[in-house]
């Protein structure tokens, strides 16, 4: 009955969420028509003989339909004047629909919590659009918000699409079997303090393992805004996850965003200058900055022998902060060479300091905003009227939004449609996305990490593990080690860049040439991500310490070494391509 109902009232606030897109226009259509049948109805019950007639029925048609509501049934009235008359409740009824359709259903929502099955629960502000919301309502999913005084027009837009809102301190005792906690298919803890929502993390996971086994592992997404604190407190509740049969993912929309914006355009990490490095310019340090070029740095490892190039435009504040992370990562030189531009007054950075920049730097082939939201637009368009200095008249640009930003999607559906001449803007980050909601939910997103992660397996038969912790079955997997293999297949669709053209099917149809490069850029982006996850270069490796010797360019690796990124990008593009089964003696994407 639950089910029935919350797909009913979702499908009926997604009709409401329309009508509520053109009210407006609604409004002033059923007002003109009111008012017409109003006033022409008068003319009949009191034909004006002069402009005072005339005048009179005008201000009575005008009190009718602002004042007077209809309390019985006149037959003696023309048909006109009734019709005008009663439209009147239907203008109103329109203005506030979705309003008294939230308040209707929510007692019955809340009611039914405990008995509701495979709901997806978050705790804290919503970071959704309300499209998002609704597409997953359409396609079934029963949305909780756990949020504290939430009230007024938002409360009212979740509830109207069919959501359910309780408004109460999520520690509250017993709140968790009120929200059916052991059956829900998910469990999103964002509420912006990263102590809360660890502490939540290790309760919700308590909740969710009494619902005993299930077909798929229910799965808990939390977000650590700092990575300082993410590495510890992420460890202790993904141990207390794979303890207790639960999926643990933490949650970056700034990194997550990124991701899927590159993804859907790898050329952007390819070198603008022939023979030249891969550039990336970053203007402003805010929100999941640290994921943000962590992820950038990671997909912009296109070359073999040349490290990229990422240009930074800082404030003082902003350039100590960055300081303090790369010096954090004394092996980043290995992977990136960082040029930093200060701004002063000017969002666009010193204009004097951009002569020398642009002779030692080419073109970047993507840039990324990060600052405020109406300062990010802000710089967007400054880019735009001076894309001679920053050279980013053909570039990308991507703009942080922690909230929806209606007139940055106009700009950026102005962009797509042709009515502006600027590069693309497009918006990224801030929110979660609906893509990330589904790949957490569906298995199948997960295909090409686990085909890696069993060819590691059978690899490590007869060349050996790096480490204990990587011979457990996918589930149990630590999620660094998840992540790691998740990184590995996210790059597979940047290796075309690497080779100037799209990939075989077979790792056979690869020339010499090809995999040595392939590999070379492998190792680049092994390096990346383990620099990413706070390891180091030492003589001997040391999972405890995160040391390891291969931190390394290529031409100090041992051919062992070499061998195994040459059996990885093999392994990368066999399942990725789907062409064969590649021999387990090749390893995986997983080095040791």
């Amino acid at each position: 009955m639950e089910r029935v109902l919350t797909k009913a009232t979702a499908r009926i606030g997604a009709a409401a969420q329309v009508a509520g897109r053109r009210r407006l226009t609604l409004q002033v259509v059923a007002g003109t028509i009111a008012f017409g049948l109003g006033f022409w109805g008068w003319t009949l019950q009191s034909p004006p003989h002069d402009a005072s007639g005339w005048l009179n029925n005008f201000f009575r048609t005008i009190q009718l339909i602002t004042l007077h509501f209809p309390n019985e049934f006149d037959g003696s009235m023309p048909w006109q004047l009734q019709i005008g008359r009663l439209a009147v409740p239907l203008v109103a009824f329109l203005a506030s629909f979705d309003v008294v359709l939230g308040a209707i259903t929510r007692p019955v929502r809340l009611a039914a919590l405990p008995l509701t099955r495979d709901h997806l629960v978050f705790f804290g502000m919503p970071r959704l659009t309300d499209a998002a919301m609704r597409n997953l309502l359409a396609r079934g999913h029963r949305l909780v918000f756990v949020q504290p005084a939430l009230q007024g027009p938002r409360l009212d837009v979740l509830e109207g699409i069919g959501a359910t809102v309780v408004d109460v301190d999520p520690f509250r005792p017993g709140l968790f079997g009120e929200l059916g906690l052991a059956k829900a298919r998910a469990v999103f803890v964002a509420t912006g303090n990263d102590a809360d929502n660890a502490n939540l993390a290790i309760l919700a996971i308590e909740a969710m393992a009494e619902g005993g086994p299930r077909s798929q592992l229910p799965i808990l997404a939390v977000e650590f805004e700092r990575d300082d604190l993410a590495r510890e407190l992420g460890a202790v509740v993904d141990a207390s996850a794979r303890n207790r049969a639960v999926r643990f993912h933490r949650l970056s929309p700034d990194r997550e965003g990124l991701s899927l914006e590159l993804g859907r355009r790898p050329e952007v990490v390819a070198p603008t200058v022939v023979g030249g490095p891969p550039h990336a310019l970053v203007l402003g340090l805010r929100g999941g900055w640290e994921q943000v070029l962590s992820r950038l740095i990671v997909a912009l490892q296109t070359r073999a022998d040349i490290s990229p190039v990422l240009s930074l435009v800082l404030d003082d504040d902003e350039s100590r902060a960055f300081g303090t992370w790369a010096r954090q990562r004394p092996d980043l030189p290995l992977v990136v060479e960082v040029e930093i531009l200060a701004r002063g007054v000017d969002p666009l950075g010193d204009a004097a300091a951009e002569v020398a920049w642009r002779e030692r730097t080419p073109p970047p082939g993507i840039a990324v905003v990060m600052r405020e939201d109406a300062e990010g637009l802000a710089t967007a368009m400054a880019l735009d009227r001076h894309a001679d200095r920053l050279r980013t008249a053909r570039t990308p640009v991507l703009v942080r939004q922690s909230r929806e930003d209606r007139i940055l999607e106009r700009l950026c559906l102005a962009t797509e449609e042709g009515v502006a001449t600027a590069p693309a803007r497009i918006p990224f980050g801030g929110l979660l996305r609906e893509e990330t909601i589904d790949r957490l939910l569906d298995p199948a997103s997960e295909t090409l990490p686990i085909a890696l992660h069993a060819r590691y397996l059978a690899a490590a038969e007869t060349l050996g593990a790096g480490s204990a912790a990587a011979l457990a079955a996918w589930e149990a997997l630590p999620e660094t080690l998840r992540d790691a293999d998740r990184a590995a297949a996210d790059h597979l669709a940047f290796l075309p860049v690497v080779i100037g053209r799209p990939l075989p099917a077979d790792p056979a149809d690869l020339t010499a040439e090809e995999l040595e490069q392939l590999a070379r850029a492998e190792h680049r982006r092994w390096c990346a991500d383990r620099i990413d996850r706070g390891w180091r270069w030492g003589e001997r490796r040391d999972d405890a310490t995160r040391r390891h010797p291969s931190l390394v360019p290529w031409d100090r690796l041992s051919e062992a070494d070499r061998q195994k990124d040459r059996n990885a990008v093999e392994t990368l593009v066999a399942v990725g391509g789907g062409a064969r089964r590649a021999d387990p003696g090749r390893g995986g994407a997983e080095r040791s």
